[in-house]
Formats: structure tokens, sequence, C-alpha cells
């Protein structure tokens, strides 16, 4: 039952974490009174009111502390906890995959090592450029793009309560929620074509020190399972963290033994969500692209546009039965009344249209009308600039306003 209400003072004695139950819409308002409290090991500061929103999350003390709760929750509740060596550990790790079912807390442990990272190159890097990259390859999360893109991001800070910055991202158009079979090809081309240009970005940064943390989605088929060791190839992985697959780290172990494959329980304090909440969660990280967010407040611009200036592609047509390895085509797509409420991604013009497929995305639109009688098409953009001469790419990718 959802609880609103302004709470006393808690405290949190060391070593314990207290673990807040939200649903989407909900919001919590934490002042942190005094002690050190970590959100995924990210330090919040003393005297400073933090607002967290839609869903759950933990707050993390090793030498106690205490803080003043208001707002709107389910329940939360109070237990020791500890930390996995390898997130503590000073060891240098090159390359780390993460992998598990869903809701095992994944995306969690990847924010804990990147924090622990920012925190071990702040304490000994003279460089303060030196960033660690992390790297998503779900469809299924968006966290800084919209859906439908798998990409890289350079973490100089700490990632906070807002989520991961909006700070030169490396994004590649997959168009799609789920990887089936038949974009396999494509999907580990776009996993080829992102790792040759993270670790150009890590040469060119001085960071090829600062390691590399790779968000892989649930191993669902055969096919998945062999996109993740192409991936760990094309990665040139160096650990694998298992959390809650057993089954999957003994096969991954036997296969690369030169990999330290390390299986750890679903991560504490993940909660299981529905697919309603997952898609709700979708569209306000898509709405950040566009809408920006506290600290990063932007100002989406909709115009109109002729349809025959905003020429749209899918990338080896919208829906396929079987594999092909001719997803290099772009296959028009006639725009209609059901592409409302698409995303659409702009890329750069290659010399060779075959070679659209793997251009990054330069930004995104929304499509917010369509009026077929006089030829134009409605689109929310991020900000006014408008540059011509680019791809128009559409995929499934749709989010609802709200």
């Amino acid at each position: 039952m959802s609880v609103n209400r302004e709470l006393e003072y808690l405290v949190i004695e060391k070593n314990q974490e207290i673990r807040f139950s939200l649903d989407f819409k909900q919001e919590v308002k934490v002042f942190v009174d005094s002690g050190s409290v970590l959100l995924f090991g990210c330090p919040l500061q003393v005297k400073h009111e933090y607002v967290m929103r839609n869903q759950s999350f933990a707050l993390s003390t090793f030498d106690g502390c205490t803080i003043k709760v208001e707002g709107s929750f389910n329940s939360y509740y109070i237990c020791n906890i500890s930390i996995p060596e390898i997130l503590t550990s000073s060891d240098y790790k090159p390359c780390t995959m993460i992998i598990g079912p869903p809701c095992s807390g994944k995306t969690t442990f990847a924010k804990w090592m990147m924090n622990y990272s920012c925190l071990r190159v702040s304490q000994t890097s003279k460089v303060p450029k030196q960033s660690s990259i992390y790297v998503n390859l779900d469809p299924q999360q968006s966290y800084f793009s919209p859906a439908g893109c798998i990409g890289a991001l350079p973490i100089s800070k700490h990632i906070n309560h807002i989520g991961f910055p909006y700070v030169n991202p490396l994004v590649y158009f997959f168009g799609h929620l789920d990887i089936d079979e038949s974009r396999a090809s494509e999907y580990r081309g776009l996993i080829k074509e992102l790792s040759i240009h993270v670790k150009q970005r890590q040469k060119n940064a001085g960071s090829q020190n600062s390691g590399i943390v790779i968000d892989f989605p649930f191993i669902k088929d055969q096919s998945l399972m062999q996109s993740l060791c192409f991936a760990i190839e094309t990665f040139e992985v160096t650990h694998i963290v298992c959390l809650g697959d057993d089954k999957t780290a003994r096969i991954l172990a036997k296969k690369y033994n030169s990999v330290k494959v390390i299986e750890l329980p679903t991560f504490p304090g993940a909660v299981i969500v529905d697919r309603a909440f997952k898609q709700s969660l979708r569209n306000q990280m898509s709405q950040r692209y566009f809408d920006g967010d506290p600290l990063l407040e932007l100002n989406p611009v909709s115009r109109y546009h002729k349809l025959k200036d905003i020429k749209l592609f899918s990338v080896g047509g919208p829906q396929r039965e079987a594999e092909t390895t001719n997803f290099r085509t772009l296959v028009p797509v006639p725009y209609s009344l059901s592409l409302k409420g698409s995303i659409i991604a702009a890329v750069n013009k290659p010399n060779q249209m075959e070679e659209t497929w793997k251009q990054n995305s330069l930004t995104f639109f929304y499509v917010l009308s369509i009026d077929e009688d006089n030829g134009r098409v409605e689109l929310l953009m991020p900000n006014s600039n408008f540059m011509s001469d680019q791809v128009y790419l559409i995929g499934s990718i749709k989010y609802s306003i709200e």
C-alpha cells in the first residue's frame, strides 16, 4: 500500500542499507543529515536534499548515517549489506561484461562499478579527463538515448540520482527492442562497429587503463548466446560477472579459459518489475532525451516538415521472418498515420548508402502528427538545429508522451 507522509529522522547503522519500493510516478525526498550515504556507490552530500522518482532505490552506508525521508512510496526496510569484492578491489579490470536474467540488478551493478572507478581515478589520476566507458548493448534500455539503440558513454563523474549523463554519447540505432534471430547479423555488426569506436575513443582520451563496463541483455535463446560470445571476443572482455545465472557462468568459464568468470547471486535490492512498468520507464527516459532533466533543462521544438524532405528508411525492412546477410539494404518506408509516436534517428549520409546501417546517430526526432492531405509531418526535436543531407531511419520504436 502506498504511503504518503513525512518520516522522522531515520538512523542507519554502519554496513546497512535502506531499500525503498516505488512505483512509477511516486516520488521520495531524501535529506542527508549526517554521516556517509551512497547511492549506487555515489557519495551523497551532507545537508543536501535529493529527489528519487519512479523506481525503487537503495541507500547504503558503511559508517552509519542519519537521513530524513518524505514522499510517496510502497514500503521500505533496512538490512545488512556486504559489497562483492569485485566492486571494492583495486585490481585493474580492463573490460567487464555483466550478464544475468531480467531484474537481477545488472545496471545497478554497472553503476556501482562505474562509481567506484570514478572514485579510484579521482584519488590516483592526475588527468581529470581520464574516464571509464559504460557500454549498453541492450536496446530495451534507454539511459542516454531513446530505446532501440546500443551505445557507449564516457563516465568521468559519479552517476547520481538523476541518472546517466548525456555527455558525448556514442549511439547506434538498432530500431527494435527485441533482438530476434532474424536480426542477429545486424546486431552483431553494430556491436563490432561500436567496439572499434570505443577503443578509438579510449586511445584518443588517454584512458586505455580506466576500463570498460558492458551491460548485456538477458540471454533468452541460442542466438543471443552466440551474440554474447561475439561481444566477448570483439571487446576483448577480461572479466564476466554473472548475476543469478550459474548455468551460463559455467558455460562461459569452460569456453573462455583466459577470462575470469565471477558467479554472484542476484544483486541485493533488485526488484521484479512487469512489462508495463518497464515501458513506462522507457517512455520516461525517451522523454528525458527531448526535455532534459533538473541538471540539463532542454527546450525541445516542434516543427512541420514536408514529407518529401524527410524520407524514411528501414534497415533491411521493418519485419523479417528469417535471418538475412543483406541487412545493409535500405528499404523506403511510406508515411502513414500508424507512424505517429515513432522515433526517427538521423545519421550522416555516407558515400555509399549500403554503409548507412553503421553510421552513429546524430540526433532523434519524435513524430507528433502526420498531415497526409497537406504532405507534411510534425516532428519534435531536442533543439532548433535542423541539418539537411542526412538519412532518416525508422524501426518499431514508439513512446508515449506522459
